[in-house]
């Protein structure tokens, strides 16, 4: 039997550990991002604010459309400038039957349903974290193409019997008057992840007592309907002076 302490052969020499270097945690490159993202969602609360409450398709509509049309702005910043997440991908300009045109192209793709910080991976993080199934990319960019032309295209998929006061299109157009992030509190090329960000803190908040499934689906429609409505400098003068 052996006692105790001892090893086979010699005695163990007592060395000193060696010193470990402790990893550095990695750098989130958006987290000025994502809290400029909570002071979107505090503002829209004042601004949305009703005795009832904030109603949720509404708020999420709108977030979801300045998410996406924040998606086409870096996109196009992005492959301006070269930027080595945009080498080889192209920003192009479609034309449906009555003239109106829209944004498409694999450079917006990138920061709307790709990258690891996407506008899909943003929002669909709290249905996700519940253990349950997201809205996919296809499924969300399938409805968009298949729509697209039609007045079905600017109508996200609403749960039946909810909708939005206003549409992508108008959310625009109010979001822009009411949460425009200007550029000297965070880079044009970073504002989809502040809105995607608002949106998803939204859900969360949403989580317990409401069925987020359906609303995760309308943030994601109007991101891409909001990204395909083409941005222009008379529109959004900010885009103009930061480009």
């Amino acid at each position: 039997m052996f006692g105790r302490g001892t090893m086979f052969g010699r005695r163990a020499r007592r060395d000193k550990p060696e010193h470990q270097a402790v990893p550095e945690a990695p750098v989130d490159e958006f987290a000025r991002a994502r809290q400029v993202g909570d002071g979107v969602l505090a503002h829209a609360a004042k601004v949305f604010a009703d005795p009832r409450g904030l109603h949720a398709e509404t708020v999420l509509t709108v977030l979801g459309s300045l998410a996406g049309r924040a998606a086409q702005i870096a996109a196009t910043l992005g492959v301006q400038s070269g930027a080595p997440e945009y080498r080889g991908r192209v920003n192009r300009v479609a034309q449906d039957p009555t003239g109106t045109q829209f944004a498409v192209g694999d450079g917006i793709n990138l920061p709307l349903f790709e990258s690891p910080d996407s506008v899909h991976a943003i929002v669909t993080a709290p249905l996700l974290a519940a253990g349950r199934t997201a809205p996919t990319v296809e499924d969300i960019a399938r409805h968009g193409a298949a729509t697209m032309g039609t007045p079905a295209f600017e109508v996200p998929r609403f749960a039946p019997g909810t909708t939005a006061r206003w549409m992508p299109r108008e959310a625009v157009g109010f979001g822009l008057q009411t949460l425009a992030i200007p550029p000297i509190a965070l880079p044009p090329e970073q504002w989809y992840v502040a809105y995607a960000t608002a949106a998803a803190k939204l859900l969360e908040m949403n989580r317990p007592h409401l069925d987020i499934e359906p609303l995760t689906r309308v943030v994601l429609d109007s991101a891409n309907i909001g990204a395909k409505l083409l941005v222009t400098p008379t529109v959004d003068p900010l885009v103009q002076t930061s480009a």
